[in-house]
């Protein structure tokens, strides 16, 4: 027979403990209320038998199963007759007696903390799976364990690990400096074409560091000499110019050489960045200025290098 919460209706006088419960705890009267509601419906058993989790109960004292929803009697092989006689052991495979008696006493200690364990199955299905514990007291104590399989999830894990990974060779093997931060300005990544770009502020370049520290890192080694004098404003302007619009921009560092910027927000309010080299453009473009301003004949200035 299920429980049965009886509270009195609102024409009852409450004797006195309970008045000042509803002074004191309202939401604990709400709470009980919600449950009283579940129980009458029958909706406790329709929750527990169409859970996505395979639910096990078992008792603390004697470990035996007192009771499985059918996704955890097909777990583990049988029908709730059959399976009563069954112990945690029997759940908890991979894990020695002795340190699941341990770990239960722990758990009464503090019934409202919840475990997380990860371990296989009993076989035939031998499939990796996430258990909940925690421990439930009551009139006959017991240990409620919900499990699902972590099979398909860590198949996911793995899967999305592999294209990480191939995602970072791409990255590396790309012939530009890349870069990108998240919506906090904090470095997420760069690869090892962005760190030879800017040797002087390397050492700056961490996950997790702000643009502005790696800007002002590279200042204080000779990154950027064309700021000496106006640092401030020089890094106000390149962190305003890198707020949420897309930004093209050139940029010569202090050993002469040329960069092409491209920056581009994230559709998660970060940053990703390229750096181009163009050194050996601008050089051809200076040769070509100063072959405009010079008679091929006499090498003398012409009409426009003398205007």
């Amino acid at each position: 027979m299920g429980l049965k919460l009886t509270l009195p209706s609102s024409g009852t006088p409450l004797p006195n403990e309970n008045v000042d419960l509803m002074q004191t705890n309202p939401d604990q009267i709400a709470d009980l209320s919600a449950m009283q509601e579940l129980m009458e419906r029958g909706l406790l058993m329709v929750a527990f038998e169409e859970s996505g989790c395979q639910i096990f109960v078992f008792d603390t004292e004697t470990q035996r199963l007192v009771a499985a929803n059918k996704r955890g009697q097909a777990a583990l092989g049988g029908t709730m007759r059959s399976l009563q006689q069954r112990h945690i052991c029997d759940l908890l495979t991979e894990i020695p007696p002795n340190r699941i008696n341990r770990f239960l006493t722990q758990l009464q200690a503090r019934p409202s903390q919840v475990a997380a364990v990860r371990c296989k199955m009993k076989p035939p299905e031998n499939m990796l799976t996430d258990l909940l514990i925690r421990a439930v007291p009551g009139s006959h104590d017991s240990i409620l364990v919900f499990a699902r399989d972590a099979s398909g999830i860590t198949a996911a894990i793995k899967q999305a690990s592999v294209a990480e990974d191939r995602l970072r060779t791409a990255i590396e093997g790309l012939t530009d400096g890349f870069i990108l931060f998240d919506a906090d300005d904090r470095l997420v990544m760069c690869n090892e074409r962005y760190r030879e770009l800017y040797k002087e502020s390397a050492p700056a370049l961490v996950v997790g560091a702000k643009h502005e520290d790696i800007l002002r890192y590279g200042l204080r080694n000779n990154q950027y000499t064309m700021a000496f004098g106006s640092e401030d404003e020089w890094v106000a302007r390149q962190l305003a110019g890198f707020n949420g619009m897309n930004m093209s921009s050139e940029q010569r560092l202090n050993d002469g050489r040329w960069l092409r910027i491209v920056e581009r927000p994230t559709a998660d309010g970060g940053r990703v960045g390229l750096r181009t080299e163009i050194t050996h453009l601008k050089n051809q473009q200076d040769e070509l200025r100063r072959l405009s301003r010079i008679d091929d004949l006499t090498g003398l200035l012409n009409r426009r290098g003398l205007a």
